[in-house]
């Protein structure tokens, strides 16, 4: 799989070269004469073979070339701004022929009911488990991929339960870190059974999958798989069936807020789910490198894991988060994200509404 992405990169470094050189005019547009958008349509051509896409009717094709269009104008003005040095790239991928809406309505997912939380100043029985715990202790890179703590790149599809996917892969990272064992759990079922009468396919809170990991067993992803859509019922019967292969959780405990020294403290521990604004072009466009908070905004409407954190060379800090949009976004389905900025809810909002679960 690790060859297929690189092949698949070294495809789109082609096609951005090949369309800079044949199109760039003096501001960084692509033109609109009868060369260029026989060359664009070759272009969209192509990609569509890559990716496998098929449209339903000539009509929807041109539709789609033409945001094809936008969305590799856009890559090429980020690749040619020299008014800022970037530290990341961005390229085409698979949501190249969606506009930004529709990316954001079909490949996000998550809410934040800040009401509905805990009160961690109040609870004795909920409260930040690494609060007492040095910052000098804590060694300046870590992946917890390293520690084999971390599944597979999955992929929500068109389902927006990016929810179920940073709870669950937080959940896995601490069986592994607790137990020795690492398991692949059921995002399905969390779709399916945290509230039957909704579609599990809509944004959601988060945290809200802790809840139900915590008052009901959840099996493993073989024995209940995803598929990408609310499948209308809850199988209990499944779970039941599969109980020997079933885990429960304590519960789960909330950050502080906006505090990226004591989210630092937890990712030292655990991975940890969080909430972050990810609907900018350049967030969907990402190929690599640190992705800086000049490209974000604050909304929380997607939820991610963090899976570790480390420092570059030039001194950068980042966060390393797991996202659930397939291997082929980011660096192989990760983004390392900018840390410690001025801001205190951290680059895209990551400080904002971080949690992690509790065995």
């Amino acid at each position: 799989m690790a060859s297929t992405i690189h092949i698949k990169n070294s495809i789109f470094a082609i096609l951005i070269f090949l369309c800079t050189c044949t199109f760039r005019s003096r501001g960084g547009r692509v033109h609109s004469d009868e060369s260029s958008s026989s060359i664009i349509v070759k272009k969209h051509e192509q990609w569509m073979a890559l990716y496998g896409r098929v449209y339903k009717n000539k009509e929807e094709k041109i539709k789609r070339q033409e945001i094809f269009k936008q969305n590799l104008e856009f890559v090429e003005r980020f690749k040619n701004d020299k008014e800022r040095s970037k530290s990341f790239r961005v390229s085409l991928n698979h949501f190249s022929d969606l506009t930004d809406e529709e990316f954001v309505a079909s490949y996000t997912g998550a809410l934040h009911n800040e009401k509905a939380q805990p009160n961690i100043n109040d609870d004795d029985d909920i409260k930040f488990g690494y609060q007492n715990m040095s910052l000098a202790n804590i060694e300046s890179n870590l992946d917890w991929r390293d520690k084999g703590a971390v599944n597979k790149i999955k992929q929500q599809g068109l389902c927006e339960a990016c929810w179920a996917f940073s709870t669950v892969a937080a959940v896995e990272g601490l069986i592994k870190i607790k137990t020795g064992k690492l398991i692949s759990l059921s995002e399905q079922q969390l779709v399916d059974c945290v509230e039957p009468n909704r579609d599990g396919c809509s944004p959601y809170d988060k945290n809200k999958a802790y809840v139900y990991m915590q008052n009901n067993v959840v099996t493993t992803e073989s024995n209940y798989p995803y598929n990408s859509q609310d499948s209308g019922t809850c199988n209990q019967q499944i779970v039941m069936n599969n109980n020997n292969e079933a885990i429960k959780i304590k519960g789960y405990e909330m950050i502080p807020p906006n505090n990226e020294e004591e989210l630092l403290k937890a990712v030292a521990n655990q991975p940890v789910a969080v909430g972050i604004d990810g609907s900018e072009p350049a967030f969907k466009s990402y190929s690599g490198g640190i992705f800086t908070s000049d490209y974000c905004g604050k909304e929380i409407n997607h939820a991610v894991t963090i899976v570790g954190y480390g420092v570059e060379n030039d001194c950068s800090k980042y966060w390393l988060i797991r996202n659930s949009w397939g291997e082929f976004w980011g660096e192989g389905g990760y983004m390392k994200l900018e840390r410690d900025i001025d801001d205190p809810r951290g680059s895209c909002g990551i400080a904002m509404f971080p949690a992690y679960p509790v065995l």
